[in-house]
């Protein structure tokens, strides 16, 4: 006689999204991160200091990371602990030959 066995979800509840492959690379950088530390990404648009829904907005490509305010760039890197340059850089707004 077979017995059903009920799997246990391995996904926790209100943790970020898979990270898609199409997203930017600041972005894929950090949703990696906010999962990572188990942050939602609500706790990362905060500290960003951004709504959920301009973050929403950047992974669905109606927006660019890119464009954000240089405080948002800065906040982005403190939270994934590299420098500013880096961000910009991972973000687009400089160029890797500059």
């Amino acid at each position: 006689m077979k017995t059903k066995v009920k799997r246990a979800s391995t996904g926790k509840r209100g943790s970020p999204p898979p990270v898609l492959r199409d997203e930017q690379p600041l972005l894929r950088a950090l949703v990696a991160e906010a999962a990572r530390r188990g942050d939602t990404l609500a706790g990362l648009a905060k500290a960003l200091g951004v709504t959920y829904e301009r973050l929403a907005q950047w992974r669905r490509n109606v927006s660019a990371i890119r464009n954000a305010h240089g405080f948002v760039h800065e906040n982005a890197a403190r939270y994934l602990g590299v420098p500013t340059v880096l961000i910009l850089v991972l973000a687009g707004v400089v160029g890797l030959e500059q």
